[in-house]
């Protein structure tokens, strides 16, 4: 910049000095010299000629004072080959003196090459001709001197090592030259990082602490916070009591250990099964028809073997024999049948499976009746490998000529417990899972574990349907007929002593529980079923789900489920929610969930 500005100052002092003599003198000097005023003339006497030499450098890589002549950076005061304006190049002997091609340089300059310079300005011959002063650096008194360049920085280097001011706390130097607030996250997750901005954001239902922290005001569960209203079941959060609808009927519920719930029923001629998660969010569905000739299949029961779910029910056929017992075995993951096999125990009668377990070493259990269609019915009890679906089967009651009928079944303490009705009278009885063999026909097997007749005094017929392990006891449910009018029935088995709750008989019409379940600390029963049934139909009714203590058998409270007429299965999940499969009036199912409570949806 020095060196610029000094090369214009001589030059308006050469024009103002200088100019008249040479108007006076003009016939007397030389043509060179006349040549030099004609080309100052046009270079520097031109209006706005000189603002234009600058502009041409504005905006440019050269430096200030020099001019971009196609891509080169140039001094047009000095430069012989741009002497003036860019192109005019001066004559051979010439030298370019302040913008004009003369003769000689002006006193005060020094010809490096045809230019005439000062050397104790000019950057590109600073001290002679040949020093070249690099882009941070001014020619002062002939030594290339770097200049500090803070322009428009506040701190940082000004390039010559040394800096154009420091930031105050709390800021940094951007690479701009600019004080910049500096943010502050160290142990924080979330909330203001003092510079206005944000540590993150806390995920959902997640708040942000004062002290920069995400903080679960409800319940936490796993990675996600459960809202107000919320349970975390299985790893998720959940609506603490929710409802599913759905077209088919469901007749049986089962849980797995990663909190899925697997549902059989049928729908239509079809046996249905379905996958739901922890929150009643339906996963995966599967109908088929078993053997694909029958006519059509149902689902009573469902069971969970590993990777597999085993269901047992009824198929129908056409001809002699109008149906056999089912059960097969399905993946979980896709729910299509690996194998299906037809159970038959009483010629060509109508058969049927009613309930289905699995031990943890593969043996199958089914529990059922034979010739349902044609007394003298049989309770009819089935042994089965899971793996490969071969079953044989005995009667629960050996000797009996008929009219006995095969319901629950429960696998506790490796111990198989069994219950059926013979002669009007319910009976429970136990053997252990290895005690039956095993064989192609029918299965060489007499329990000889202890039978329990459960009946209610005055009762003409009593019928246990359900059995549950609770607190290192077992128990039933069912119901009892008195007078012709249905009652419920709820006992604790220890033996052969049966010890019965109060019978819960609020109407005329038929109140029974249909399934039994324990919480997991023993310490409450949940009994479901109906309350008001005629015994057919399915508009007329309301299912039913019942609480009790298990120590005393003591009632402690009955739900209606609005817009059913039957529960037919319940389990308690791990959050302590009891989920029960109802059928609903008019037609189809609801999967629900209520609370230990009462409530339900």
């Amino acid at each position: 910049m020095q060196g610029g500005a000094s090369v214009t100052a001589r030059r308006r002092g050469f024009r103002g000095s200088f100019l008249p003599v040479l108007l006076v003198l003009g016939c007397a000097e030389s043509t060179p010299p006349l040549r030099d005023v004609t080309e100052t003339l046009e270079a520097d006497d031109v209006p706005g000629a000189e603002d234009v030499v600058e502009a041409e450098a504005e905006g440019s890589a050269c430096r200030p004072g020099q001019s971009d002549c196609g891509g080169t950076c140039v001094d047009l005061t000095t430069d012989p080959d741009h002497c003036g304006r860019c192109g005019h190049a001066c004559a051979a002997g010439e030298v370019c003196n302040e913008g004009a091609c003369a003769s000689t340089c002006t006193g005060g300059l020094t010809n490096c090459d045809g230019a005439c310079v000062d050397l104790t300005t000019d950057p590109n011959h600073c001290g002679d001709c040949t020093t070249i002063c690099s882009r941070s650096e001014e020619c002062v008194a002939g030594h290339c001197v770097c200049v500090p360049d803070c322009a428009g920085r506040a701190c940082g280097d000004d390039g010559c090592g040394g800096s154009c001011g420091t930031c105050p706390a709390g800021t940094s130097c951007s690479d701009a030259g600019r004080c910049v607030c500096v943010p502050d996250c160290a142990g924080r997750a979330c909330g203001d990082d003092g510079c206005g901005g944000s540590c993150g954001a806390c995920g959902t239902g997640f708040v942000c602490t004062p002290a920069g922290t995400c903080s679960c005001p409800g319940t936490l569960c796993g990675t996600a916070c459960c809202a107000t209203g919320e349970v975390c079941l299985s790893g998720a959060c959940c609506d603490a009591t929710w409802e599913v609808e759905t077209t088919t009927t469901l007749r049986a519920v089962v849980r797995d250990l990663d909190g899925t719930l697997y549902v059989a029923g049928s729908d239509g001629t079809q046996a249905y099964v379905a996958a739901h998660d922890a929150c009643g969010v339906r996963l995966r569905e599967q109908r088929f028809v078993r053997p694909t000739t029958a006519t059509g299949s149902t689902l009573a029961a469902i069971a969970l073997s590993g990777a597999d779910v085993c269901v047992g029910g009824q198929t129908l056929l056409d001809g002699a024999d109008p149906g056999n017992g089912l059960w097969a075995r399905l993946p979980k993951t896709t729910l299509t049948p690996t194998w299906a096999v037809s159970l038959w125990g009483g010629g060509d009668r109508l058969d049927e499976i009613w309930s289905v377990g699995v031990t943890t070493t593969g043996n199958g259990w089914m529990m059922g009746t034979t010739q349902v269609d044609a007394p003298p019915t049989q309770a009819w009890v089935v042994r089965g490998y899971a793996d490969t679906g071969t079953a044989c089967g005995f009667a629960l009651f050996p000797g009996e000529t008929g009219g006995t009928v095969g319901r629950g079944l429960l696998l506790a303490g490796g111990r198989v417990y069994v219950t059926g009705t013979r002669a009007g009278q319910a009976v429970v009885t136990s053997f252990a899972d290895d005690e039956c063999g095993f064989t192609s026909g029918p299965c060489p097997c007499t329990p000889t574990g202890a039978s329990a007749t459960v009946e209610v005094a005055g009762a003409s017929y009593t019928e246990v349907r359900a059995l549950a392990a609770a607190g290192g006891s077992v128990y039933g449910a069912g119901f009892a007929i008195i007078d012709d009018d249905f009652g419920t029935l709820l006992a604790r088995i220890a033996g052969t002593t049966v010890t019965f709750a109060p019978r819960w008989n609020p109407t005329a019409q038929i109140d029974a529980y249909t399934e039994l379940a324990a919480d997991s600390s023993g310490g409450a029963l949940y009994a479901a079923g109906t309350r008001g049934w005629p015994g057919s139909g399915t508009t007329a009714g309301q299912g039913v789900l019942a609480r009790y203590g298990a120590a005393g058998l003591t009632a402690e409270w009955q739900a209606l489920l609005d817009d059913t007429y039957l529960c037919w299965d319940v389990l308690v999940d791990d959050g302590g929610g009891i989920v029960v499969a109802c059928a609903r009036t008019g037609s189809g199912s609801v999967l629900a969930r209520c609370l230990p409570s009462g409530v339900c949806p």
